[in-house]
C-alpha cells in the first residue's frame, strides 16, 4: 500500500508535472473545428485556414513533450540520487 510522506517525494513532483503536461496538450486541441457540410474546395479552404494553428499544434505538442521526457528524466535521476 502507498504511503504518503510528509515531506512529499518524488512521486507527487512527477504525478503533478504529468497532470499539467495531460492539461495542456489536451487544451491545445479544443481549438480546432471544421464546419459541416462544406463541399469539397470549401473543405480545403477551410483546412488551409487552420494550417497556421495545426502548425502551432505540433511546435507546442513538441516543447510540451520535451519538457516532460526532460521533467522525467531529472526526477529519475534526482529519485536514485536521494535513495541512496
Amino acid at each position: 500500500m502507498w504511503k504518503s510522506t510528509p515531506a512529499g517525494g518524488p512521486e507527487r513532483v512527477v504525478a503533478l508535472a504529468d497532470g499539467v503536461f495531460a492539461i495542456a496538450i489536451t487544451l491545445l486541441v479544443l481549438d480546432f473545428s471544421v464546419p459541416s457540410g462544406l463541399d469539397s474546395a470549401a473543405y480545403h479552404a477551410e483546412l488551409r485556414d487552420l494550417a497556421p494553428n495545426l502548425g502551432a499544434y505540433v511546435l507546442s505538442l513538441l516543447v510540451l513533450g520535451s519538457s516532460g521526457a526532460t521533467t522525467a528524466a531529472s526526477s529519475a535521476t534526482w529519485s536514485r540520487s536521494t535513495a541512496r
